[in-house]
């Protein structure tokens, strides 16, 4: 029993000493995230980073917080061919739409009745790792500003 043991043993110490599998390379790789208010604005709604000057009502704080479906996907562990049947899952997010935080930020703040969101910031938000993610990390988008009711814009919406 003692030899099997130190057997099983020298198999593993051997095996934790093999070189793992070079990395993949990585593709070269463009992200661009943009973000269109002229549907808003044609519907007399600011969205600003600055500070709104006019005379003004306050209504509130508002922040929106994104973070893109991830479907479960099975993905090779090793590369190698003695273990091509071993999968482990990991989570494939789907794409970051901007414009669906903007519409639903939109949407808070007109419940609100506010027509202006000012000192609006935008910011990376991630999520994970941990359980809920399978220890990966999924990237989504965070929307905070100033909700507030312009006076005085002379369209008789005061």
């Amino acid at each position: 029993m003692k030899y099997i043991i130190a057997l099983v043993g020298l198999i593993l110490f051997g095996w934790s000493c093999t070189t793992p599998p070079p990395p993949l390379p990585l593709p070269e790789l463009f992200s661009a995230t943009g973000f269109v208010f002229s549907e808003y604005s044609k519907k007399g709604f600011l969205f600003t980073p600055n500070n709104y000057d006019g005379d003004y009502e306050s209504l509130g704080l508002v922040q929106v917080t994104y973070t893109p479906r991830a479907n479960v996907v099975s993905a090779p562990v090793i590369s190698d061919p003695l273990y091509k049947n071993w999968q482990k899952y990991r989570l494939k997010p789907d794409p970051l739409d901007p414009q669906k935080v903007i519409a639903h930020i939109y949407s808070i703040c007109v419940e609100m009745g506010a027509d202006a969101l000012t000192q609006m910031k935008i910011e990376h938000h991630s999520v994970g790792p941990n359980s809920l993610t399978n220890n990966q990390i999924i990237d989504g988008i965070k929307i905070s500003g100033f909700a507030i009711k312009r006076r005085g814009r002379g369209d008789g919406s005061d």
